[in-house]
């Protein structure tokens, strides 16, 4: 027996749950329910991922290296990745990756590796902010490399980047002034902002296996670092509770982070993703002045609100120029 209810902005009798009103208000409410939870789990990863240094503090001063300690995490991320690759598809095969999906990829794997060895090289404040130049090195690479548009608005977000970079290395650019973390940070937020842009400019991409890559890329990449630091023995350092223990972080945290990074960008679209993934600065900073008295002095805040500033003028740049992809 067919139930009527009359229908509101018409006056017609529907049978109930078919009028088209209904159900655009039922789509609008699940779509508006789904986008909600969806930046409270970016949210979620953003504060989490600027609390990776803490595990690997941890680590080390159980008695591994800062290179092991990002191996044993960086290998737990990735068979955590890669086990959920197979469970979703049942073979690897299935997984078709275009090619800029396979460098972008490349690319974010080198950032992850670079990013967690800075942690542990320079203060946790200069690599998390010399990490956050990656929106000033994304508009120059998304101008150069990917033909988007010049305008001289552009500029402002790149200069604001350029001058909190000197003022978190004290002005001095040269090789003798810059810190290997220093460099490493540097370099991941340019390898991200590349890669993303690689990812981000394809209508969608799958998420799980350029998650696997890109956490497969970021344990191989810790191998060059190894040999430049005098050998691969500097990666055995660590009992075997120390390496267990890493591993499960990497599972717990590393992986998480960076699949919900990837997936929200391909859900919520890159531009809001990085206003969200801006609460890393918060929580890192954080919490490494609050367990490790690392404060920030003048430079360093006028820094941060000059890369605060540069993310924001970038969003409202692609807002006005180029709307974001939505779910």
């Amino acid at each position: 027996m067919t139930t009527w209810m009359p229908c509101v902005r018409t006056g017609l009798s529907e049978p109930f749950g078919s009028s088209p009103l209904i159900r655009a208000r039922r789509g609008a409410s699940v779509k508006r329910r789904f986008c909600v939870q969806s930046i409270g789990i970016v949210a979620l990863s953003a504060l989490a991922w600027g609390l990776w240094w803490l595990p690997l503090a941890g680590l080390e001063q159980r008695g591994m290296s800062g290179l092991s300690a990002n191996l044993a995490m960086n290998l737990g991320a990735t068979a955590l990745a890669f086990a959920a690759c197979m469970r979703a598809s049942g073979r690897w095969g299935r997984f078709a990756l275009r090619r800029d999906a396979i460098l972008g990829a490349v690319l974010v794997g080198l950032a992850v590796t670079a990013y967690g060895n800075a942690l542990v090289l320079t203060q946790v404040s200069r690599a998390i902010l010399l990490f956050y130049l990656a929106p000033a090195w994304g508009l120059a690479f998304e101008v150069t490399l990917t033909g988007r548009r010049f305008y001289p608005l552009l500029l402002a977000p790149i200069a604001c980047g350029f001058i909190a970079m000197l003022l978190v290395v004290g002005g001095d650019l040269s090789l003798q002034g810059l810190r290997l973390g220093d460099a490493l940070a540097l370099f991941s937020g340019a390898a991200w902002a590349l890669g993303a842009a690689l990812l981000f400019r394809q209508p969608s991409f799958p998420v799980a296996p350029v998650t696997a890559l890109s956490l497969l890329v970021s344990s191989l990449g810790i191998l060059p670092l190894a040999l430049a630091s005098g050998g691969f023995a500097v990666l055995l350092q660590g009992s075997a509770s120390d390496w267990g223990l890493g591993l499960l972080a990497g599972a717990a945290l590393l992986a998480p982070v960076v699949a919900v990074a990837l997936w929200g960008a391909s859900r919520l679209g890159a531009v809001t993703v990085s206003l969200i993934l801006t609460l890393e600065i918060f929580s890192g900073l954080g919490s490494a002045a609050w367990l490790l008295g690392d404060v920030l002095g003048p430079r360093k805040i006028f820094a941060l609100l000059l890369i605060l500033l540069a993310i924001g003028l970038q969003i409202w740049l692609d807002r006005r120029h180029r709307p974001s992809k939505t779910a």
